[in-house]
């Protein structure tokens, strides 16, 4: 942010939404893994579901409260979809569409997956941001 939206931000509230960037590198059987991005730093991995998985675009993602995990991101105006989280999971068993967050990615229960999922969320969760931008890319070839 400049001294100009910083202003704004602190005397009327008015702030920039924070712009991430998951960037997805390998599909394979055990899930998609990514990484997201915020300035340029890798801040968690990610895994989703390798046949539920949203479609690389731009979203924009608003903190919410549901039913069944609490207080999470939930990634808003996915066409055809509903209830896309940001959620605690190691494994694509973990999810049905949603993007599991984690700090590293190895071996769990006899799959690949991401590792440390509870403590990565829970400083996702820190965020003060009610909304982000959310570009998801793919680097990896389908």
């Amino acid at each position: 942010m400049n001294i100009f939206q910083r202003l704004l931000c602190f005397f009327l509230n008015i702030c920039p939404r924070p712009v991430i960037t998951l960037n997805r590198f390998a599909k394979n059987e055990y899930g998609i893994f990514g990484v997201l991005i915020e300035d340029g730093v890798p801040l968690f991995t990610t895994l989703e579901h390798p046949d539920l998985y949203i479609p690389a675009s731009d979203y924009i993602c608003d903190r919410h409260v549901s039913p069944s995990q609490g207080l999470v991101y939930k990634v808003l105006n996915v066409e055809g979809r509903t209830d896309i989280l940001f959620h605690v999971g190691n494994t694509k068993t973990d999810t049905k569409g949603c993007i599991l967050l984690g700090s590293g990615i190895g071996e769990v229960d006899e799959f690949y997956g991401i590792t440390f999922s509870k403590a990565a969320f829970r400083k996702f969760m820190e965020r003060k941001a009610k909304f982000f931008n959310l570009n998801i890319i793919e680097s990896y070839n389908s």
